[in-house]
């Protein structure tokens, strides 16, 4: 997709990089860093404390962390373990990823109203098109997670194998397999993910570093939505105070405001009986709060 993009034209674009060797180069040149860092920090204690060097290196024996630990005490808490590679967040796989990406989109229920509340039959379109893929580097890595999956790139490749198209050829990976480890990235590169059968998002790599301490430790919290859309308080149930609202009634006889809202348990507990009879006059619609809508 070079020849569409022509990056060399674009100063936006970064060069190829593989998140693997981004950490090796980093931590290498840290390191580096520190040895100079430390020595000049030697350097200030002896000034500041007006005592030559002897004297230094016994108080940081007396005082090192070794002395000062209790008994099987971590010496080093900045050290992460060899097989917890939480650094760069490596290990997130794209499927991750990509349920993100499903969150974002599925912003509407697909509905079928019937009379009966029982046969009101949701359907997200998450639940009805589960196929996706990413694009990045001429690969595509296809959501094959659900057996209802299609594979979407197929029709691409068999479209493409035309010489006359003058693009290809493509890979083909598994997107459950994949790690953003295993990818080679453009930093502002447009890579693009379509999912739901012809929803397409572009997606963009626009910075690479290394984890701070200020970001979050739990590798659950990733990826983590920067933004999100309505910035504002979610609807509680006006019952129960505790859940998220998922229904409205209106001109509702047993309660005291119009409209009244109510999460889905209270919703069927309070309006209908045991046999699933309604009980006094409202109208009842779905709703759908988008604050929970990330």
């Amino acid at each position: 997709m070079d020849s569409i993009h022509e990056p060399e034209n674009r100063p936006w674009i970064g060069e190829v990089m593989s998140p693997v060797d981004f950490k090796r180069k980093w931590t290498d040149a840290l390191k580096n860093e520190q040895q100079a860092d430390d020595q000049k920090m030697r350097e200030a204690l002896m000034k500041i404390m007006n005592v030559p060097d002897a004297v230094l290196k016994t108080i940081e024996a007396d005082c090192s962390p070794s002395t000062l630990c209790c008994g099987e005490e971590s010496m080093d808490t900045a050290k992460l373990p060899n097989h917890d590679d939480l650094v760069t967040l490596r290990q997130v796989h794209m499927l991750q990823r990509q349920d993100l990406e499903k969150r974002k989109s599925d912003e509407a229920y697909r509905m079928k109203m019937f009379h009966h509340f029982r046969k009101i039959c949701f359907l997200s379109k998450v639940e009805l098109y589960k196929s996706g893929f990413f694009y990045i580097g001429n690969t595509f890595y296809n959501d094959m997670s659900d057996p209802s999956c299609r594979d979407y790139s197929e029709v691409i490749i068999k479209w493409a194998k035309d010489p006359r198209r003058e693009i290809g050829p493509f890979n083909v990976a598994d997107m459950e397999d994949t790690k953003l480890s295993d990818l080679e990235l453009r930093l502002g590169y447009p890579y693009v993910y379509v999912h739901q059968g012809y929803c397409e998002h572009l997606v963009v790599f626009s910075d690479m570093r290394m984890l701070h301490p200020h970001d979050s430790q739990c590798i659950s919290d990733y990826p983590i939505a920067l933004k999100t859309f309505p910035c504002g308080k979610r609807v509680f149930c006006m019952l129960c105070h505790q859940n998220t609202a998922k229904w409205v009634t209106y001109e509702n006889e047993r309660v005291l405001c119009d409209p009244y809202f109510f999460c889905d348990a209270c919703f069927r507990s309070y309006n209908y009986t045991a046999n699933h009879k309604k009980i006094g006059k409202f109208r009842a619609a779905p709703f759908l709060d988008w604050n929970t809508v990330i």
